[in-house]
């Protein structure tokens, strides 16, 4: 588990370069990254500067070793606490029977930026402290083996 975890907050660990006045762009990628396991990363983005990062983490419980929905529940709410009462931050996540859905937004044009740096991995320090590199989020991405849908 904190495999995966350690993979999604190393999604939201790069830096950023500013862009103004261009059109909003998205580009989603997606990976297995186990059995059981896919993630899906949805970038919105004006030139280098990421505006909004979506994450959808599918979890097969029986594929990774959880017993049941109330496991899951013991094992991943706790994680969620991190992220409420912080601007910009949206966080849910959906136990099912068999499965969970974890989805993260970051919207980085309302991000509270103090309180997201204390969360590992949210916020990587820039030339300005705040924001993301589309470009450097793709090519670590696509060293990790995500593809571009």
């Amino acid at each position: 588990m904190k495999k995966i975890w350690s993979l999604f907050l190393v999604v939201t660990m790069v830096v950023i370069f500013g862009a103004c006045g261009q059109k909003e762009e998205t580009a989603v990628y997606h990976k297995e990254v186990s059995p059981g396991v896919s993630l899906k990363v949805t970038y919105h983005y004006k030139g280098d500067e990421v505006t909004k990062l979506s994450t959808v983490n599918k979890i097969e419980y029986e594929k990774v070793g959880i017993q049941d929905k109330e496991e899951a529940k013991e094992v991943f709410e706790p994680m969620s606490e991190q992220f409420k009462e912080i601007n910009g931050i949206e966080h849910t996540i959906k136990f099912g029977a068999k499965e969970m859905t974890e989805n993260l937004t970051i919207d980085y044009t309302k991000l509270d930026y103090e309180k997201a740096k204390l969360i590992p991995g949210i916020v990587e320090e820039s030339e300005d402290g705040k924001g993301l590199s589309f470009k450097k989020s793709q090519e670590m991405l696509e060293s990790e083996g995500f593809k571009k849908q």
